[in-house]
């Protein structure tokens, strides 16, 4: 008898890996890895980011982003109406 098949998920992540993960270009993420948004680390020469700290980025944005769409409307231009 096996056991169960578990979803394990990495510790850590290589950033283009971690620029996957946060839905985001990897300048839009090694940006945010400057600014000190995600945690990371050096594994011998390599960059690795904590895929806690990605997902904990995730949560304040999408916590910023709370509301309904009257109280919080779009910052895009409006559309034009065109006439008919």
């Amino acid at each position: 008898m096996s056991a169960p098949i578990t979803n394990l998920e990495p510790f850590a992540v290589r950033p283009k890996e971690g620029a996957r993960l946060a839905g985001c270009s990897l300048s839009l993420f090694y940006r945010r890895l400057s600014e000190g948004l995600y945690e990371t680390f050096l594994d011998g020469f390599n960059r690795l980011v904590t895929v806690e700290s990605i997902k904990a980025h995730q949560k304040k944005q999408l916590e910023a982003a709370r509301g309904t769409p009257a109280s919080k409307p779009s910052k895009r231009r409006p559309r034009r109406k065109i006439d008919t």
